[in-house]
């Protein structure tokens, strides 16, 4: 698998707007509304004129209030009252189509859509509103049709490109699907969702080059949650412009983005931009906010830092921790010893080794570790490791030698306490009680908080008085 797909697989989701270009409301409660007042006047001379169409229509507008205001079976009651006064009263036969479809009567509402456009061939309307009732019975080869000959007959019929758009891209047919939003673009009454559609279906044909133009042009009329996360999602992908891609996480975090995987890309993107010290406090904020206290989560999402950029060592040190303090020992040594092979000599991993080498018993190892790391760094860098040799030779009985180690860890720095701690009991398991209240009271001085040291002091003086006394009497 490739690096560019491995990140792809393991970063957190391109995630799409969730916003749907419904339709306007009662777009399929249409009045029988004409065209000019010349027209008006004309079915109203011809209507005052037939009673009977004068009826039909009273039928008709009852039908309609009621529709509205969602009283759908007294509607159907008024519309089929006006039906069978006039069969072919389109706008009585389009809204029940309308009711039946409500009522999930789709066959009956396809059969008044089908009467609707016996009459009226012309009108682009009823074709949209099969179009959407196909649509919904699973019809999609009907409902293209449809939709299509809605289009032929009103070439700007918004809704109706975007209902025919939506089928393709369930179809998976997604460049005709791309068309058809860019033809619909001009003519939204928002574009900017539009845009943001078209966008992610540029992501979907894998055309993210396109894909980030668009976004990049949404940004420029509004910015949102969507747009800022999903362009810094495909910089990541394409691992270009990766400080563009943070700043863009940063700024939809501060804008509170609905998705809290951006702060997982954030910490990615770090990585892969060198930031390794963000990176790590990032994940671990991201880990702690979905799974809190899984370690072996957060070894996982550790593991894509460095797969993102193998340089982390930090991260690769931190898995190693997780492990180890997850009980899996040997998992955790073997990483550092993984580490250590494709950054050989690295202070700081040699160093954490060899502390995991002791703590596991490995006492041997531990010590060759440390003088591996005494061949590789001045003394003053030591510190740490002369005080982990002297507990090591402390605890194989080798007085001698532990107390030289920390010697040399004094000779570093004098003033910590552990150090002078840890040199006082060799001192006084020597027997040296003297020498060992020398450097206690000298913890005393300096840290007069420091755990013990004044029983400690107690039990050394203690020591001095039998010593002392034992030598009057004998």
């Amino acid at each position: 698998m490739s690096k560019h797909e491995s990140i792809k697989r393991s970063i957190s989701p391109f995630y799409f707007s969730q916003k749907l270009l419904s339709t306007p409301p009662k777009r399929n409660f249409t009045k029988n509304t004409s065209a000019t007042f010349a027209k008006n006047l004309k079915n109203f001379l011809y209507r005052w004129k037939n009673k009977q169409e004068r009826n039909a229509e009273a039928f008709y507008n009852r039908g309609f209030k009621a529709h509205v205001i969602g009283k759908i079976d007294t509607a159907m009651t008024y519309y089929k009252q006006c039906l069978e006064i006039d069969p072919h009263h389109f706008a009585a036969l389009n809204n029940m189509a309308g009711a039946c479809a409500h009522t999930k009567n789709f066959d009956k509402a396809r059969d008044y859509l089908e009467q609707a456009l016996f009459g009226t061939r012309g009108i682009s309307m009823v074709y949209y509103n099969l179009g959407l009732l196909l649509r919904a019975m699973d019809q999609e080869d009907g409902a293209i049709e449809a939709f299509q000959q809605a289009i032929e007959l009103k070439p700007n019929h918004f809704w109706a490109i975007l209902n025919l758009a939506e089928i393709l891209v369930d179809r998976v047919q997604f460049k005709d699907a791309i068309d058809c939003y860019l033809r619909a673009q001009p003519i939204a009454p928002d574009p900017v969702t539009v845009k943001l559609r078209l966008a992610e279906l540029y992501y979907l044909e894998n055309d993210f080059a396109k894909a980030e133009l668009m976004f990049r042009e949404l940004l420029e009329q509004r910015e949102t949650p969507e747009a800022l996360y999903n362009l810094s999602w495909l910089l990541i992908i394409q691992e270009k412009a990766i400080p563009e891609a943070i700043a863009l996480l940063q700024k939809s975090r501060l804008k509170k983005t609905p998705y809290h995987e951006a702060l997982f890309n954030l910490a990615v993107a770090e990585s892969m931009n060198g930031q390794f010290t963000d990176s790590l406090n990032h994940m671990m904020s991201y880990t702690n906010q979905t799974t809190p206290m899984d370690l072996r989560q957060l070894v996982k999402n550790y593991r894509v830092l460095v797969m993102v950029n193998v340089n982390n060592t930090a991260a690769s040190m931190e898995i190693a921790t997780c492990l180890f303090k997850d009980g899996y020992d040997d998992e955790a040594i073997r990483e550092l010893r993984l580490l250590l092979r494709r950054k050989p000599n690295d202070l700081e991993t040699m160093k954490l080794l060899s502390r995991f080498e002791y703590e596991t018993g490995q006492k041997d190892l531990a010590l060759r570790t440390c003088r591996e790391i005494l061949k590789l760094v001045p003394d003053r860098d030591c510190l740490d490791v002369y005080l982990l040799m002297s507990k090591i030779y402390g605890s194989q009985g080798d007085y001698a030698t532990a107390m030289s180690h920390i010697k040399k860890a004094i000779d570093i720095n004098p003033a910590l306490p552990d150090l002078n701690y840890q040199y006082a009991t060799f001192l006084a398991q020597q027997g040296e009680f003297s020498q060992a209240l020398k450097y206690y009271k000298k913890i005393a001085a300096t840290a007069p908080g420091y755990p013990r040291i004044q029983s400690r002091i107690r039990m050394v003086e203690e020591e001095l008085r039998e010593k002392k006394t034992h030598k009057h009497s004998s």
